[in-house]
């Protein structure tokens, strides 16, 4: 599973590649936001076919497709996490690749073609970045909150509104750097290896978070729901950071 991930995501973020630097038929789905260019259906469609031919029991969730088979082992793909950012040609976009069974995430790699950095980790293995193994901002000593880089996106419409202005206010009223990138996924890895303090937000989708989720928790880092729930595979929202950290802001969100 581990060569046939990795393979997969490498091979996916060249056609990221090719696109970035190509004329884009770009369009919206849901909201004015959620954009969508024929090289993210080229990357899942490549995707798609590489687990149909070696995983063919699988089950698979798209971004594009949605739910192309029900399975209880299955895989979940972002084939362009921040097209906002790919339309625009900034060069802040990753490839998600995430594999859940029995309800619990087991392999996640996140794969960043334009610096080629791949994020991957395998349940009880460890988290890596090209193969060496990474960790989570350790405990600050006791540092306050103000100062911290942290990652919080609040942007997406959905049934979670109610904690937009909640976050909002923990991300600015208390001096933190909210330094979101355009990509769940890469702020979410930013966070498993040190770059940033905090991450998550709400209003997300599973491809958002599975191939991140365990590339996180692998690295050190408590992840939750913004109630302070573990993480599940179909969560909408997410808090992850180290321990002294994630109380904190738990703690802030729920007063």
């Amino acid at each position: 599973m581990e060569k046939f991930i990795k393979d997969t995501i490498k091979e996916a973020g060249k056609i990221v590649l090719e696109g970035f630097e190509s004329e884009l038929e770009i369009s919206t789905k849901k909201h004015d936001r959620d954009f969508v260019t024929q090289y993210d259906n080229k990357v899942e469609d490549y995707i798609v076919g590489k687990i149909q031919s070696t995983y063919p029991e699988a089950g698979i969730l798209a971004e594009e497709s949605g739910e192309i088979k029900k399975a209880d082992k299955f895989f979940v793909i972002d084939p362009i996490d921040g097209t906002g950012n790919f339309t625009r040609r900034i060069p802040l976009s990753c490839v998600i690749i995430g594999y859940v069974e029995s309800d619990q995430v087991s392999f996640g790699a996140v794969y960043d073609p334009y610096r080629d950095e791949l994020f991957y980790a395998e349940r009880g293995k460890g988290a890596e970045l090209n193969g060496k193994p990474i960790r989570v901002m350790e405990n600050s000593n006791g540092r306050q909150l103000s100062g911290h880089l942290i990652a919080i996106d609040t942007y997406f419409p959905g049934t979670v509104d109610r904690y937009k202005g909640i976050l909002e206010t923990v991300s600015t009223g208390l001096d933190l750097k909210n330094f979101t990138l355009g990509s769940v996924g890469l702020n979410l890895v930013y966070a498993a290896c040190g770059r940033l303090d905090l991450s998550g937000g709400v209003g997300f989708a599973p491809w958002d978070l599975v191939g991140p989720s365990i590339i996180l928790e692998e690295a050190g880092a408590v992840i939750t729901d913004v109630e302070g729930n573990p993480y599940r595979w179909d969560s909408q929202s997410l808090i992850t950071a180290n321990l002294t950290l994630h109380k904190k802001i738990i703690g802030l969100i729920h007063g």
